[in-house]
């Protein structure tokens, strides 16, 4: 079963942003990123200190550098879930388009110890065109599952025949 989470935490200190974005470039050992599977929009991908600063340059120049600085959201997919890495790939720019593309987003394939796969994605809360902040109210956490439901769905769809679909658990629901 596929599930979605928002990771708790204020993320309001200076390093949130190189914090969350080092531990999805995920070079720790108990954190691999499987064949350097990594993504984003609106920032480069290739140079993990650029990635930062295109995040932090962001916030500076709408003066929203302070409060939570970014958000770290998770999709994890379940052993019955087998994707190519091409197509989990593919699912984490579908479900980063949700933010569409008003939002820096970077995210990063990785595998914990008992082989499960997951993805997890850092978003600039400041919009890049506006330079207002996300506020999600529960009912936009909500859409926001069920989008990235339909979005998994739709790969298992061509994956797997006649077996049962999982539904998503909202894992969280308070207010960012």
């Amino acid at each position: 079963m596929a599930v979605f989470k928002i990771i708790k935490g204020e993320y309001k200190n200076k390093d949130a942003i190189k914090n969350v974005i080092t531990y999805i470039w995920g070079k720790e050992e108990e954190n691999k990123t499987p064949n350097n599977i990594f993504g984003a929009l609106g920032v480069d991908y290739e140079n993990i200190n650029l990635t930062i600063s295109q995040f932090e340059k962001i916030q500076r120049v709408y003066r929203k550098d302070s409060g939570k600085r970014i958000l770290h959201i998770v999709v994890g997919f379940s052993k019955k879930e087998v994707f190519s890495l091409q197509q989990y790939l593919s699912i984490g720019y579908d479900i980063a388009k949700l933010f569409g593309g008003e939002h820096q987003v970077f995210f990063g394939l990785h595998e914990n110890r008992k082989n499960k796969m997951h993805i997890h994605f850092a978003v600039n809360p400041v919009n890049v065109y506006t330079g207002e902040k996300i506020h999600w109210q529960k009912q936009d956490i909500v859409q926001l599952n069920e989008n990235v439901r339909q979005i998994v769905l739709k790969y298992r769809a061509k994956n797997i025949k006649n077996r049962k679909i999982y539904w998503w658990h909202l894992l969280e629901s308070r207010e960012i």
